[in-house]
């Protein structure tokens, strides 16, 4: 099985009525080793952390990119409220630590 194909590596782009972030597996961003690089704009919780749009999206796929890893599954989810993660703590290299 490919890494793109692996389901293990499967993300999701979610859009709440005000903003839109990528869940990832929290197992990928290890494996792509870009976490000192997520902004404060970012929520985590043990299996997922979900990538703010405006920049630590891009730090993603700029990580698969120095890989020369190609884009996972990608799937869409629509929000009609305010997403629940938003209640997780927000990223930090010291949250993330104390995890």
């Amino acid at each position: 099985m490919s890494f793109a194909t692996n389901p293990q590596n499967a993300v999701t782009y979610v859009s709440d009525p005000s903003h839109s972030y990528l869940k990832v597996p929290v197992k990928l961003v290890e494996k792509l080793d870009f976490m000192n690089k997520i902004s404060e704009y970012s929520f985590f919780n043990d299996e997922y952390v979900w990538l703010e749009e405006d920049c630590d999206m891009a730090l993603f796929f700029n990580a698969l990119d120095e890989k020369s890893l190609p884009e996972p599954m990608i799937y869409s989810q629509t929000l009609e409220e305010p997403a629940p993660f938003r209640l997780y703590p927000r990223f930090s290299a010291k949250t993330w630590e104390e995890k």
